[in-house]
């Protein structure tokens, strides 16, 4: 532990030395490496930033106070209109490439000013933002920022990393010997208290986290499937998922809802079975396996099967309190008890299906007595106006003739 802190201190110090301004080159004891402060803005090597997206993280950067350096595009009574070319202090950006103009009064001035001069220009306020001139003299183009005329000096689509390489900033073969690591070294520099960094290639997580995230992409083209009707195609895409991640617990209950649709109890139970196993909370493999098995012990019980369709109510029982279920297995263990009581039960239920029957055709019937009586009430009333309409139309030629 003593070893580790000793060799973190001994490199907080080298790189204070750095900092102080120990030389990297022989020649002449100069160090002759370009600073991170001119390299050029992000603006310069980005080409996916929209205008109007650079406009307003400008706005949202600008703080009062910072100095900006302008353009003086126009002038009249109002006052100058100025174009931001890049900031002078606290951030580095590029705004040159924005359509973008403030308006600054000239009344604070004591001097004249006149078009394309470079100016400083400080931030009064923001939201919206205001600018006003400083007193200082204009700036030559050399005078400007380093970082701002670096940039306007690159070529086109010219990326970070093409820059860095081409520039020196990489080549200090001093580094490593003054700050006493070696070129394999995991250490960081922008955290010198931390741990070093495991070695081994993560290749088995991340491939692991990628076959989890393909297998949700197949589940979701599975379940618009099953959306549109089409179980045998969400099947399919169903076992690709599983094929990419075995333990893609909502490709297991996916598939095992549409199994259980297509009446493949079996192969839905399995489904929902495994997919409890790998996460015994999930609620819809829970109630998906309520519903499947309630049906499939509906099934076995009409084919006979009573030992089995009992044991798969107990089943639904055990993931969670159901009325069907409860109620099938108090009729089935009557069945059990007495063959004959059943047989009673079933010719209950028919009388009362039959009273049920004829309850629905009288009120059926009654609800056509209605209709009809409803329309021919209708159909007098209709002859009545027509006919009153009529006898209107006789007066008035009778009185026409008159």
């Amino acid at each position: 532990m003593s070893s580790s802190r000793e060799k973190k201190r001994s490199i907080r110090c080298a790189a204070r030395e750095i900092v102080k301004g120990i030389p990297n080159s022989q020649e002449d004891g100069v160090l002759d490496l370009p600073s991170v402060s001119t390299t050029p803005a992000y603006e310069c090597f980005a080409e996916r930033i929209s205008e109007s997206s650079a406009i307003a993280k400008f706005e949202e950067d600008a703080q009062v106070g910072d100095i900006l350096i302008v353009k003086v595009k126009r002038c009249d009574i109002v006052g100058a209109y100025v174009k931001p070319l890049c900031f002078a202090t606290r951030i580095k950006r590029d705004l040159e490439w924005l359509d973008l103009q403030l308006l600054t009064p000239l009344s604070a001035l004591s001097r004249r000013i006149s078009v394309g001069q470079y100016l400083e220009a400080r931030i009064s306020s923001v939201n919206p933002v205001k600018v006003e001139l400083l007193e200082a003299p204009p700036l030559s183009s050399n005078e400007l920022p380093d970082y701002f005329r670096i940039g306007r000096e690159l070529p086109r689509h010219t990326d970070l990393r093409t820059y860095i390489e081409d520039s020196k900033m990489m080549r200090n073969t001093y580094l490593a010997e003054t700050l006493r690591l070696p070129t394999t070294s995991s250490y960081t520099f922008l955290k010198l208290d931390g741990v070093e960094m495991d070695r081994a290639e993560p290749a088995s997580a991340i491939r692991k986290r990628q076959n989890e995230m393909l297998a949700d992409e197949y589940v979701v083209r599975g379940v618009e499937h099953m959306r549109s009707g089409n179980r045998e195609s969400a099947i399919v895409v169903l076992n690709q998922a599983l094929e990419i991640n075995p333990h893609c617990v909502e490709a297991l209950v996916a598939r095992g809802a549409a199994y259980s649709t297509n009446g493949h109890y079996v192969l839905a139970e399995a489904d929902f079975d495994q997919a409890l196993s790998l996460m015994p909370t999930h609620s819809n493999a829970r109630n998906y396996m309520v519903e499947t098995l309630v049906k499939y012990a509906s099934l076995l019980e009409v084919q006979g099967d009573l030992e089995n369709a009992k044991s798969k109510f107990e089943k639904v029982l055990r993931i969670k309190e159901d009325r069907r279920a409860r109620t099938a297995l108090a009729k089935l263990d009557r069945k059990r008890r007495s063959p004959s009581v059943e047989i009673l039960e079933n010719e209950q239920d028919k009388a009362k299906s039959k009273s049920v029957k004829r309850d629905v055709e009288e009120e059926r019937k009654k609800r056509r007595r209605t209709l009809e009586a409803e329309r021919e009430r209708k159909r007098e009333s209709h002859d009545n106006r027509k006919k009153l309409r009529e006898m209107e139309e006789f007066i008035k030629a009778l009185r026409e003739k008159k």
